[in-house]
């Protein structure tokens, strides 16, 4: 422990010759702090210490952050080990990730979105952390050796480690971890999410339903039963794609309709996720999607056979968003229960759910089977587009996305923002997100930022 601090306390002196002007730094301790400067933390932690005869460690850590006077010796606090662990746990370093945190979830999932959810459902919080899309982000911004680009290519669903602390009972709804799993019908414990420190960020194991509400045409489908078998019903199974496959983060883009029925599909007619495919268009790389130039021809020959092919009327506007959609287009969201009155004997959660496809990769559209029955369009292979690039569902997706360079144009011009509350000019967006791209380093991206603080903050 004694090496970590003399570590950190000689950073924070190589930093001391790098020290940001008053109004800058003042700026970031705002920012980083939620609303805080590390004077109100100094004067808050003599306090305890005249009280309890700490050791004066972290104060003494707290005043020499304070001397450099560094934005970067300041966010460099909450770095995190490879394990997705802090490197060093005090209340500062839970502030810095905490204030992130709420940045990158209002960034990604925006409460004033125009359709945002409309789930009735007490229970979904609990279930699901809401958090927990911006937990990838948050992690990629403040571990070095995890390349940014795993924010939307990894596969698995991150949790929160807090300091301390496995809450019995949900301070939203009162309901304990052991009540929910025996009304969901959960094999194992549900773990649910408290609010003390933040100490890091770690993947969740999948937990498997016992019971998933019963649907009259499961009795007769394949690839349901096949799905069921394969014990694939679970929660926090995650589809691929970092945050754009975690079910916090489809439930929030999921449509209306999908919290009010038992089974919500696409059609690939009238039904297609357009707006998770919009999510994803305006929060990962921060453009509409009339803003992309498709040209891949629709035609037998390219293998892109799609229904609404004979609505020319509908493809000057959906041809984008369609296409892109369409590659998400086997996600499934199945109710946790059978009868639609919700309470606490019969919570009601919805799961992001996806089917196997029940034939041909190569054609997409829904061909008739040997009987002369005509399957689900869902369950027809997933192709998709962005631009001119083909894709099949979340993972491809997510690599496909890590390589463009408006996913890291994207992230330059919300930092930006965050930091100064200005617009970030297009020269300097594109110069900054170039080199981002190339070194995948979140940290470097803000001392990047903040070499180009607008001229006001510098004096």
């Amino acid at each position: 422990m004694k090496k970590s601090w003399i570590f950190i306390l000689c950073l924070l002196a190589s930093n001391l010759s790098f020290a940001d002007s008053p109004a800058l730094f003042e700026r970031c301790q705002s920012i980083f702090l939620g609303g805080k400067l590390l004077q109100n933390l100094i004067d808050e932690e003599e306090a305890v210490k005249e009280e309890n005869a700490s050791d004066g460690e972290y104060l003494k850590k707290l005043k020499a952050l304070k001397r450099a006077s560094s934005c970067l010796s300041l966010l460099e606090h909450a770095q995190l080990k490879t394990s997705g662990i802090l490197l060093d746990r005090t209340p500062l370093a839970s502030l810095i990730l905490k204030s992130f945190v709420k940045f990158h979830q209002n960034w990604l999932m925006p409460t004033d979105y125009d359709k945002a959810p409309q789930c009735q459902d007490p229970f979904h919080d609990d279930v699901f952390d809401p958090k927990t899309p911006a937990y990838h982000l948050t992690r990629a911004l403040f571990q070095r050796d995890r390349k940014v680009s795993m924010a939307i290519t990894a596969f698995g669903d991150l949790r929160s480690i807090r300091q301390g602390e496995n809450p019995k009972k949900s301070e939203r709804s009162s309901i304990s971890g052991e009540e929910y799993q025996s009304m969901l019908g959960l094999k194992e414990p549900l773990d649910l999410v408290g609010d003390s420190q933040l100490v890091g960020f770690l993947y969740k194991g999948q937990v498997q339903f016992e019971k998933v509400a019963p649907i009259n045409w499961s009795q007769t489908n394949s690839s349901w039963d096949k799905s069921r078998e394969r014990k694939k019903f679970k929660l926090y199974n995650h589809l691929g794609g970092g945050l754009i496959g975690s079910p916090s983060y489809l439930i929030h883009y999921a449509p209306i309709q999908a919290f009010n029925t038992k089974l919500y599909q696409t059609d690939g007619r009238t039904n297609l996720p357009r707006k998770l495919a919009l999510g994803i268009f305006n929060g990962i790389l921060c453009k509409e999607p009339n803003e992309s130039v498709t040209s891949v021809k629709i035609d037998a020959a390219n293998k892109w056979i799609h229904p609404i092919t004979s609505e020319q009327k509908c493809l000057g506007c959906h041809t984008p968003l369609d296409h892109f959609a369409s590659g998400l287009r086997h996600l499934t969201y199945l109710n946790s229960a059978s009868n639609s009155k919700c309470s606490k004997d019969n919570p009601q959660v919805l799961i992001p759910a996806n089917f196997e496809t029940s034939y041909s990769k190569e054609v997409w559209q829904a061909p008739q089977d040997p009987n002369g029955k005509k399957e689900s369009f869902s369950f027809s292979y997933p192709v998709g587009y962005y631009e001119e690039e083909r894709f099949v569902g979340f993972n491809q997706l997510g690599r496909l996305l890590a390589q463009r360079p408006e996913f890291y144009q994207c992230q330059v011009q919300k930092y930006y923002r965050y930091l100064f509350e200005k617009d970030i000019q297009s020269e300097l967006k594109v110069e900054l997100a170039t080199k981002y791209q190339e070194h995948q380093d979140g940290l470097k991206l803000i001392q990047d930022l903040i070499s180009n603080a607008p001229k006001d903050l510098k004096k």
